[in-house]
């Protein structure tokens, strides 16, 4: 199994995917109100109970957690990625327990450049599935569905990572 996480200082998405047969074992979103080191505090806190939950007793070969880039002269706030930085190294340090196969792609490694809305979308589609069929009787509102689909596409992308990873051993 693979889990993918989309880490943010309000709204953490994840996605817990099974490769074979390319289903959704289960989907999470992790929210809360604080500013600051608080945030941070907080994001770990509720993470490591969502992280247990979706991981414990299962076999989790690959773990995907989105890396930050600061993207010179689009609006960049340094302090506001540094508080990122810092739940992303949370996730890292939370997943270990269930992986030492944890990697940290930059959006611009997974995603391309591709604008969010057209590769929300794009992975989707790969799930054969819209938007609103994939969050019915979910409560995630609308606008932080994005963080839920990156961990998707995440998932999506650790499993194309494995494919080529092993298909490059047996080619050796």
């Amino acid at each position: 199994m693979i889990l993918g996480i989309d880490p943010d200082t309000h709204n953490t998405g994840i996605c817990l995917h099974r490769p074979n047969g390319g289903c959704l074992l289960d989907l999470a979103h992790v929210k809360h109100k604080y500013t600051g080191t608080r945030a941070v505090i907080e994001m770990a806190i509720r993470l490591d109970d969502v992280i247990d939950n979706l991981c414990r007793n299962r076999d989790i070969k690959l773990i995907i957690i989105e890396n930050q880039e600061a993207y010179i002269g689009r609006g960049s706030v340094p302090n506001r990625l540094l508080v990122l930085a810092q739940v992303t190294g949370a996730c890292i340090s939370l997943c270990t327990k269930y992986s030492s196969n944890i990697l940290c792609p930059k959006p611009k490694e997974w995603k391309g450049q591709v604008p969010k809305d057209i590769h929300n979308k794009r992975v989707l589609e790969k799930m054969g599935t819209s938007e609103d069929d994939l969050f019915k009787g979910n409560p995630i509102p609308k606008p932080q569905r994005h963080h839920v689909i990156d961990a998707i596409g995440l998932a999506l992308w650790g499993t194309s990572y494995l494919v080529d990873t092993q298909s490059q051993l047996y080619n050796k």
